[in-house]
């Protein structure tokens, strides 16, 4: 599973969603779970500069939510 898109309203309001799976060589599972992001960008409206910083923030977001979470880094 995988989502991302930005929404322009009053503002660019960006929102990642991903499925994570840490694999061994072997092919079993390490770990797995969901990662989110999210980002909130003023900016000129139809801008394609703002929709992509806006995008790769709520990416941004989601990796340091999964570095953060707790299960995640117990699993290594």
């Amino acid at each position: 599973m995988s989502q991302f898109y930005v929404l322009e309203k009053e503002l660019y309001r960006g929102n990642v969603t991903f499925k994570i799976k840490a694999l061994k060589p072997d092919g079993s599972v390490i770990w797995e779970g969901i990662t989110t992001g999210e980002s909130k960008r003023w900016g000129r409206s139809f801008s394609e500069g703002n929709f992509y910083e806006c995008i790769g923030n709520s990416f941004i977001e989601a990796i340091y939510g999964l570095l953060k979470d707790e299960s995640f880094i117990k699993s290594f």
